[in-house]
Parts: structure tokens; C-alpha cells; sequence
């Protein structure tokens, strides 16, 4: 008996060095210094590696809602190269190398990559890491799916919060664009959602999205008309070729905007080229004025603007605050993807 007893130990012992060494396999988690933010603000989240062994390389693709969040920057912290991050239907791809022959790769615990969010709508949103492919020092692959996630809670801005627009279809566009600085609110607390927007107003909006110069004295036959509030972003609006007088040299600062109006001077500050795009579909597309109909193709395809109901575009139609909100914020989503891919 005692012999067996022995044996069973000893086998027991044998396993021991097993179950004590055995090698964690490498993993990825996220974190993030707050699990809250409001409608407006920055927040980093940070890609984390565990367990590694001489990686020298990665790959990342990480899920996020793009309703509720837009991604600022993508940087790594690890001396070497980074291909420009990705950015397509809410999926992040980024990739970092390390350089040099004699370079080796890390091991344990690792900071990969600090990934820089704006929040743009309030509510609960999941970032999820789907998968990763590390690469060593002797450019081998390792993958890693089903990774890591955290939720993040997006508040309203206390400070930027207007009794007039809790049943608002732009509610939301309108607490993000108050955040950015990109329009203001009334003294009595109040929006104004479907009040009008003058030439003077929306050429403002559209200029705090932009970095541009101050141009030269206006000349304009109504400069008198123009607000001083408005005459700076005019001036760096005009110099940029972004808006026009009338033939009869005058602004008319005061005259409400069209939606005609709004979409070519839209495609003029993102810079696209006109007519680029699909031809236009809408059901009054004739009604366009031929001057303006291959800027409003461009504002279609890059989504700067759309059409309104029952499929028609209503180009002479004046525009609302929320409206022009709304085209003011696709072009600053516009501009900053297009610097994400160029960085």
C-alpha cells in the first residue's frame, strides 16, 4: 500500500512544474482615466498589451459608435513608425512598427497605442477591441480576437443645456455644436432651432470651423449693414473664396440663407471638387440653379447635406439654425477625417 501511496505522490510532483509555469498566453485590455465625459469633450483610451514576448509590431482593430464618438488622433508611445490610422463605419485600424535590425521587441506589460475621442452625443456607448496581430522580432504573427471592451457614458454639457430643444430632431447636433463653440444660444437660455439664418450667421459658423486669415477691407456697397461681430469672419470667408457678393456689389448680411446657398458655400470650405459625385436624384434635382448644381452634387456625396421629404431637395428654401447646424457639423466631421488619414 504504501508504495502506491508513494507512487500517486511522486506523479503528483512530476505535475507540479507544469501547472506553476505554465505561460500565459498575450492579451489585450483597454482603460480609460474616466468612464464618463460630456457632450463636446476629449477622452483618451488606452490600448494595453499583457504577458507579451518580443513584440515588435502590431495591428489593432478597435469598434466604436461613430454617432457618439469621433476619433481625433491615434498615436503610439513606442519609438518607431505608425501607418495612419483608418477609419471606416465606426471600425479604427491602426498599425505601429518598431525600426532597426538590432531592435528588439517588448515583453510584459505595454502600452501600445492612446487613441483620442471627441464625444458627440450623450448616452452609453461600448468600445470594443475585436482583434489584434502582433508581430516579434523575426516577423512572426500571433492573433488575438475577442479582446477587450469597456462602456463609456456621455452626458449632457450642463452648462450648455437650452430649454427649447428636448423634442428637437438636432437636440443632440445642437448640444455638440454649443460644445465646440461652433454657435451660441440666446440670453433667455433659449436655441431657437427653427428661427431663419441670415448670410452674415451661417458665413460666421462656417468660419470657426476653418482656420483662415483675415482678408483685406471688405468693399462691399452694404458694408455699413454688416455686423462688427460678423465683419473679421466675412473678410477671412471672402479672402478664401468660400463666399461672394451679389453682382450689384453688395453682401445683403441680413437676407436669410438658402439651402442652395448653404451647400456651395459648404463644398467651397471642404475644398472638394464640384460635381464630384453621383448625379443628383431628387425629385425637383431641375429645379437647382445650373450654376449651383455641381456644388450640391459634391455637398450630397460627402453627406454635407441632404435632401429634405418626400425626396426633394428645395433649393431656394430658407434655411433653420438646426439646419445649418447640421451642415456646419458635417463639414467639421469631414475636414477631421480627411486630417486623420493624411496624418
Amino acid at each position: 500500500m504504501n508504495w502506491r501511496l508513494l507512487l500517486v505522490c511522486f506523479c503528483f510532483i512530476l505535475c507540479l512544474p507544469t501547472i506553476v509555469w505554465a505561460k500565459e498566453m498575450p492579451s489585450l485590455y483597454l482603460q480609460v482615466d474616466s468612464q464618463g465625459t460630456k457632450v463636446g469633450q476629449t477622452i483618451a483610451v488606452s490600448v494595453f498589451g499583457k504577458e507579451l514576448e518580443d513584440v515588435y509590431g502590431y495591428e489593432l482593430n478597435l469598434q466604436f459608435d461613430p454617432k457618439r464618438f469621433n476619433v481625433k488622433s491615434v498615436a503610439s508611445p513606442i519609438t518607431g513608425f505608425s501607418v495612419p490610422p483608418i477609419v471606416t463605419n465606426g471600425l479604427l485600424t491602426f498599425a505601429h512598427t518598431k525600426v532597426g535590425r538590432n531592435t528588439t521587441g517588448d515583453n510584459g506589460t505595454v502600452k501600445l497605442a492612446v487613441i483620442t475621442f471627441e464625444s458627440r452625443m450623450e448616452g452609453e456607448s461600448r468600445l470594443e477591441l475585436k482583434d489584434a496581430k502582433l508581430i516579434n522580432s523575426q516577423l512572426a504573427e500571433t492573433k488575438i480576437t475577442g479582446t477587450s471592451g469597456l462602456s463609456i457614458k456621455i452626458t449632457p454639457n450642463a452648462n450648455l443645456s437650452f430649454h427649447d430643444i428636448e423634442k428637437h430632431w438636432a437636440k443632440e447636433d445642437i448640444l455638440r455644436g454649443a460644445s465646440l463653440g461652433l454657435i451660441n444660444g440666446f440670453p433667455d437660455g433659449s436655441f431657437k432651432p427653427q428661427n431663419l439664418v441670415n448670410r452674415a450667421e451661417f458665413t460666421t459658423m462656417l468660419t470657426r470651423v476653418l482656420n483662415l486669415a483675415e482678408g483685406d477691407k471688405l468693399g462691399f456697397a452694404d458694408e455699413q449693414k454688416i455686423p462688427d461681430w460678423a465683419k473679421s469672419s466675412i473678410s477671412a470667408a471672402v479672402a478664401g473664396g468660400i463666399v461672394k457678393g451679389y453682382p450689384d456689389g453688395t453682401f445683403r448680411p441680413s437676407s436669410n440663407i438658402s439651402r442652395v446657398e448653404m451647400a456651395v458655400m459648404a463644398v467651397r470650405a471642404a475644398g472638394v471638387t464640384e460635381g464630384a459625385g453621383q448625379a443628383l436624384t431628387f425629385e425637383d434635382a431641375d429645379e437647382i440653379p445650373i450654376w449651383a448644381k455641381p456644388a450640391v452634387t459634391s455637398a450630397v456625396d460627402q453627406h454635407l447635406i441632404q435632401g429634405r421629404g418626400n425626396n426633394r431637395f428645395v433649393s431656394l428654401d430658407h434655411a433653420t439654425r438646426a439646419e445649418a447646424l447640421k451642415i456646419v457639423l458635417n463639414l467639421y466631421d469631414l475636414i477631421r477625417d480627411n486630417q486623420n488619414i493624411e496624418s
